[in-house]
């Protein structure tokens, strides 16, 4: 009799620590039974999952589909075209709409070999072209001649690449006018003449020098006009980075802006049409350097000289010497006054 007591007593306990166990299982979420599948030969249940790999801080480089981040740029490695070469850009022109729907990249027609870019046209105040050089309309290579076309960095860039919408591919002296960057060979060299107002206009430049120090990366003087030093940055930063922004409140929001020929020719132009042709010469450019040079300030006037150097479409580099002329309104400093020049 005491055998069956005891015998009893085992499979109670027995059973009443099954039910313990199942409870257990069931407050831990972890069921019963073998798992669903075909499990790898001599793996215990599913294979651990694996953690995602922790996510790496942001050092504020951009970075490619590789997953590898790109290098800061040097400051003598050129800024690269940011306009798109298939398609249409981010964004709308000022002066009307880009529609082309031409190709006048000489690159894209083969051609390859440099070109020597010789005196632009000159604009008289008579509202006549006086012609100085080759009266035919085309670019000689290592010849006396206007520029025909232009020669783009890659030989998929088409015209509506260009943010001004306004251009002349090839002169014709009762049509166009030089660009304010005729001597920039990778923009279009000529401006539609009716953009333009010819006359006997005046631009006196400033006389006071404006002493002022690069200083942790902020323009300094004894005096300062924060709002020429904000000026000054704002167009050497624009050159060197490759984008308008920067500098798109020195462009007024109307009114017209005068262009200084290189050949000392002159002529007005509204304020939006010089926005758009100054968008592709800073985001088209490959800029190398863009140093300032001097600085004048009289009152509410300012004269800035500065140096660019970019990569021309050859593999080699050129200079040019931008001068502003800026005057104080109620937006601060803006640009009044315009020259590209290949001499100091």
């Amino acid at each position: 009799m005491k055998s069956i007591h005891r015998i009893a007593a085992v499979l109670s306990l027995s059973f009443g620590l099954s039910l313990f166990a199942l409870a257990q299982g069931s407050i831990t979420g972890k069921k019963g039974g073998e798992p669903k599948g075909n499990p790898q030969v001599g793996s215990k249940g599913s294979p651990p999952r694996k953690e995602a790999p922790p996510r790496k801080q942001d050092d504020g480089r951009k970075n490619d589909n590789s997953g590898r981040a790109e290098p800061p740029r040097r400051q003598d490695q050129p800024v690269p075209n940011s306009g798109s070469l298939t398609g249409k850009r981010d964004g709308a022109s000022r002066s009307g709409s880009v529609s082309y729907g031409t190709v006048h990249n000489q690159a894209a027609r083969g051609r390859t070999q440099g070109v020597v870019i010789t005196d632009a046209p000159v604009v008289a105040s008579n509202r006549k072209i006086v012609i100085d050089a080759d009266r035919e309309n085309r670019v000689q290579r290592g010849h006396s001649g206007y520029r025909d076309g232009y020669f783009g960095y890659d030989s998929r860039w088409r015209d509506d690449n260009f943010w001004y919408p306004h251009y002349g591919f090839q002169w014709s002296s009762d049509r166009c006018v030089p660009s304010p960057f005729y001597y920039y060979g990778h923009l279009p060299p000529y401006i539609q003449v009716f953009r333009v107002s010819l006359g006997s206009f005046s631009w006196s430049a400033c006389t006071t020098s404006y002493d002022w120090r690069r200083d942790n990366g902020r323009w300094s003087r004894d005096y300062r006009d924060r709002d020429l030093d904000d000026a000054v940055r704002s167009i050497e930063d624009s050159f060197r980075r490759g984008r308008i922004r920067s500098m798109s409140d020195l462009v007024p929001a109307r009114g017209s802006v005068l262009v200084e020929l290189d050949c000392e020719g002159r002529y007005r132009i509204e304020a939006d049409d010089f926005y758009d042709l100054l968008r592709d010469a800073v985001e088209s450019t490959r800029t190398l350097s863009y140093e300032i040079e001097r600085v004048w300030a009289d009152r509410d006037r300012a004269t800035i000289v500065a140096r660019h150097r970019f990569a021309n479409p050859w593999g080699g580099s050129s200079m040019q010497w931008h001068t502003f002329g800026l005057e104080r309104g109620r937006r601060g400093y803006e640009i009044e006054y315009f020259k590209s020049s290949r001499r100091d």
